[in-house]
């Protein structure tokens, strides 16, 4: 008789509630802040998910009703994530999250595999939320989490002012051009792309099409003269 190869979803989110009460003010779904997270409607995706990322039996639901035989549970980084945080609280929430996590996998321990993160501002605390995971808890997923601020927060505020040089040459509008460059660096879909780490290809591909608008801006703006130079240059290259 062949044996059936075990369906498992490896890309589950759960939430804590202190952890995601503290977490989504800094989180990409309030703009870091700027704006309050929207009430679920009744009967709503956002409330079913809500109720999921607080719930395992909700999860077990879930999977019984997929046809899933297991799923791996992970810190829901998005709107938990703790690079915001002074060292000692991010340690607190980072512990707080791997409890629950551990706590799901008791409750469900041939349905839910556990993965934990670490306080990765504090060496010596991720050494030792480690020992503790692997140890205590007995889990051997780890889950690096995907905010990373720094690097794509350069790319996209240079992608900004790029924008606002670009729009001021093509249409010689300072204020306009300002006010574009704005709504961009603040509209919530390019602020989505900073926060994770794997739309780092999405920041890039952005600066480097915005560039690409700056060097067709630079030469449509060429003298004609020096338009001409080229063009001369490049007939007698051809005839060579």
């Amino acid at each position: 008789m062949t044996q059936r190869t075990p369906r498992i979803d490896v890309h589950a989110h759960m939430m804590e509630r202190e952890a995601a009460a503290a977490g989504v003010p800094h989180s990409v779904v309030t703009a870091f802040g700027a704006r309050k997270m929207p009430p679920a409607a009744p009967g709503s995706a956002q409330e079913m998910a809500e109720r999921a990322g607080f719930d395992p039996a909700t999860h077990i639901e879930m999977l019984d009703r997929l046809g899933l035989d297991a799923e791996v549970v992970s810190n829901m980084t998005v709107m938990q994530g703790t690079s915001w945080a002074e060292p000692a609280v991010e340690d607190e929430i980072n512990t707080r999250v791997n409890d629950e996590i551990a706590r799901w996998v008791s409750e469900h321990p041939t349905r839910i595999v556990g993965s934990f993160t670490l306080p990765l501002q504090s060496h010596d605390a991720s050494v030792r939320e480690l020992d503790r995971c692997t140890g205590e808890l007995g889990m051997r997923v780890l889950q690096i989490p995907a905010a990373v601020h720094g690097t794509n927060l350069a790319w996209h505020a240079a992608t900004a002012v790029l924008l606002f040089a670009v729009c001021r040459r093509l249409t010689g509008a300072r204020w306009r051009s300002f006010l574009v460059a704005a709504v961009f660096a603040l509209h919530p879909l390019r602020v989505e792309s900073v926060a994770w780490a794997a739309e780092r290809k999405d920041v890039l591909s952005v600066f480097f099409g915005v560039l690409t608008l700056w060097a067709y801006a630079r030469y449509v703006d060429r003298p004609v003269g020096a338009s001409a130079d080229v063009d001369a240059a490049a007939s007698r290259g051809h005839g060579q």
